[in-house]
């Protein structure tokens, strides 16, 4: 028995014209009772759709004796995607409770089709980075429960045209080709922040993310400072991707340069196949697991302070932000008008 992989959540945003580059990479199986498909701290080999009927428990070991369950798993459901994501060691065990058919990926087929920037690649990944932040909020709420004031009012920055040499204060962007930074221009909007002023409030709706090029930006949630974010970094980029609300508020600790990037260009780029788009939901998804497995281990040891990591900050470092590539941006010979 096997059943329909196009019915998976897993792939609901690959495009159909798309899917066929995915589907070829899964096979069929017959999962048995009592099977172990992985054991924590393995590395990741292999990534699991479960079928209809079947069941999949994933336990992860305590310092007390026995074993912690920390998912349960149906028809429908992905099995091992954090470790495809990061390369990490798996984060638990997973055992068949109830057998039934499953489909099942080689990961170094997968990775196969992500080098060679295939678009059904990076689909699945922003698939997969909607249901980490989903579980990222659920988990941050358990550690620090959000705020139940109403969203504070946001002063409307000003965003002015971005220029070349603007990206060059950025240490990764400044040896970019020319005719690569002025079609980044085209899609990152410039904001001189004044001090301490607050460029997004918890509950609020996201519609951007934000590079840091100059100046700090203090991030903290229910009034409790989380992380001190410097030139480089990022934030942002779980609204953006989940057009959820603001799980943050961040507010500039001096006079602060930002570059930000509207959803509405994020979705453009990502449509249309440009690899910095495709860069940025990897480099999210590799932040989101990094922030999930801290934010267990932080949820097993509750006298541990949560850190910063329990908000996604840095979504790059700058070795890996220098390597983006950003393809064929589309060049503007219109002037970008400033937007209140």
């Amino acid at each position: 028995m096997s059943f329909q992989l196009t019915s998976a959540p897993l792939l609901s945003l690959v495009e159909p014209d798309q899917a066929g580059a995915l589907e070829r990479l899964f096979h069929p199986v017959m999962l048995e009772p009592g099977q172990v498909l992985f054991e924590e701290g393995k590395p990741c080999d292999w990534l699991w759709v479960v079928g209809p009927g079947a069941e999949v428990s994933v336990t992860r070991a305590d310092e007390a004796p026995g074993q912690v369950v920390v998912a349960h798993l149906a028809s429908g459901d992905t099995v091992g995607e954090m470790a495809l994501v990061d390369g990490g060691p798996r984060s638990g065990t997973a055992r068949v409770e109830v057998g039934g058919p499953a489909a099942v990926m080689a990961a170094r087929d997968f990775y196969s089709l992500r080098d060679a920037y295939h678009p059904a690649a990076f689909q699945l990944l922003r698939k997969i980075c909607l249901e980490l932040c989903w579980r990222l909020r659920g988990t941050s709420d358990r550690l620090v429960p959000p705020s139940l004031a109403v969203p504070q009012a946001v002063l409307r920055l000003r965003t002015e045209r971005t220029e070349p040499e603007h990206l060059d204060e950025l240490s990764s962007f400044r040896d970019l080709p020319r005719v690569v930074k002025l079609a980044l221009t085209q899609k990152l909007g410039r904001l001189d922040v004044p001090d301490a002023t607050t460029v997004c409030s918890e509950g609020e709706e996201g519609d951007a993310a934000y590079f840091i090029s100059s100046g700090a930006v203090q991030v903290h949630r229910s009034g409790q400072p989380l992380a001190r974010l410097q030139p480089g970094e990022v934030f942002g980029m779980v609204a953006l991707m989940d057009g959820g609300p603001r799980s943050a508020t961040c507010v500039s600790e001096g006079p602060t340069r930002l570059l930000r990037l509207a959803r509405s260009d994020f979705e453009s780029l990502f449509s249309s196949g440009n690899r910095f788009a495709f860069q940025l939901v990897e480099g999210m998804a590799r932040q989101l697991v990094k922030n999930l497995r801290t934010a267990d281990l932080l949820l097993a040891r509750p006298e541990v302070s949560p850190p910063s990591l329990v908000v996604s900050t840095g979504l790059f470092s700058e070795a890996e932000l220098a390597t983006l590539d950003f393809g064929q941006v589309p060049v503007s010979d219109a002037p970008r008008g400033p937007a209140a």
